[in-house]
């Protein structure tokens, strides 16, 4: 096995290095601004990852992509979260490849793939996310969001929570189910345009250390979407569930590098930062914490890569993307708590770079999958069993007359 970089892939990370650095301020400004950067600024850096290849690095250069492999776009992520720091970057070269866009590349109808896949690829067109409800968190097959066949049109009833780009995207993957039925047999995705009649939004509720600050419901009333926009049919949930290991694999590697740059930051600190008369490397327990940190990082790479060279186009195997994204999630969270630690006071102010990866590497571990459903998974798959995480048999209408959760 090789375990150095190859001349492509070091490409790669010089060319995230270098957008990075030419939009730290960019970054740094929307920090301090509910996580938000102008649309200008939006466009520029738009223009910067085009021309560096950093957009759609999964995706077939005839459809406007790199052609690149798993593992190249991962370190491009992993890189661009840990020279941030802050996911703006990370998060713009995800939404042209990842997991729903190469769903539209293998399932999408000819229609839909020359009406979106180019401008998706490109940012042209941004593609948001309507999976999660109101009552319906990471047990994704209790949606009740339904969408009824009317002629050439689906009809859509229900709400969608936590959506990215909610009220800005172009359009949404929308997890939808039939009518009346129960389960993973009944659910599909459509893609439900913008402007769909009968499609309104929420409130922006706002996500801690996470880009975007937009964060919106999603509401169906009567929402008519034409047929030709089905992108997975009743009975293909296994297929759906697969963009979620690409899905996450990038969120292990965001957290990857947010972790290594955290280590850096503490790195760097730990080396010019006195104390007692002598530098905070000197001291022993310092160097445990920081070996902690080196070792704990250097695993997570390696599991992350593997996951990674294994996967094959749009699909990767879920134990090793299961272990990768737990690993990745804990050590981050570990190494960016010890990083504040080593740094003090000034870890935990808003100008430093290590409180902003603190707060994205603790909400990453819930993002695509909790913990513990991590964990489920891992066993489900060393045992080749399904654990049955349901007390009782789904009943849509008692589920549906349940009181929606308060804050």
């Amino acid at each position: 096995m090789d375990f150095e970089y190859s001349e492509d892939q070091k490409e790669i990370i010089k060319n995230v290095k270098e957008a990075s650095e030419e939009f730290r301020d960019v970054f740094y400004k929307a920090n301090q601004g509910n996580e938000r950067y102008s649309v200008e600024d939006g466009e520029r850096l738009r223009q910067a990852c085009d021309e560096r290849g950093l957009l759609g690095m999964t995706v077939p250069k005839e459809w406007g992509g790199q052609g690149r492999s798993l593992l190249d776009y991962l370190i491009g992520v992993e890189h661009a979260t840990r020279y941030g720091p802050g996911m703006y970057l990370s998060y713009l070269m995800s939404y042209t490849a990842n997991g729903e866009v190469l769903q539209v590349l293998h399932h999408g109808t000819d229609e839909a793939k020359n009406k979106y896949l180019r401008d998706l690829v490109k940012y042209r067109k941004v593609l948001g996310l309507g999976m999660v409800e109101p009552r319906a968190g990471s047990a994704l097959t209790d949606i009740t969001t339904s969408a009824k066949l009317d002629g050439d049109y689906y009809i859509l009833n229900g709400q969608k929570r936590w959506v990215g780009y909610g009220g800005e995207a172009d359009v949404y993957y929308t997890l939808v189910r039939e009518p009346r039925t129960v389960g993973a047999r009944g659910i599909f995705v459509l893609l439900v345009d913008k402007d769909s009649p009968g499609l309104s939004y929420g409130k922006d509720w706002g996500f801690w250390g996470v880009y975007q600050g937009l964060r919106r419901d999603l509401i169906f009333n009567n929402c008519r979407v034409p047929k030709e926009n089905l992108l997975m049919k009743p009975g293909q949930f296994g297929t759906v569930m697969m963009a979620f290991n690409t899905f996450r694999l990038q969120n292990a590697a965001r957290t990857l590098g947010i972790g290594g740059g955290a280590l850096d930051d503490a790195v760097m600190w730990s080396q010019k930062r006195r104390q007692f008369g002598k530098l905070l490397c000197e001291f022993q327990m310092i160097q445990s914490r920081l070996a902690d940190m080196v070792m704990k990082i250097e695993a997570a790479r390696l599991l992350l890569y593997r996951a990674a060279s294994r996967g094959m186009g749009e699909e990767a195997p879920p134990l090793d993307t299961s272990i990768a994204k737990e690993y990745c999630n804990q050590a981050a969270i570990s190494v960016c708590d010890s990083a504040c630690h080593i740094l003090g006071a000034y870890g935990f102010v808003r100008e430093s770079d290590t409180e902003w990866r603190y707060r994205q590497a603790r909400v990453m571990a819930i993002a695509t999958g909790t913990t513990e459903m991590q964990k489920v998974r891992i066993v489900s798959e060393l045992l080749g069993r399904r654990f049955n995480q349901r007390l009782n048999a789904f009943n849509p209408d008692l589920f549906e007359a349940a009181p929606e959760p308060e804050l």
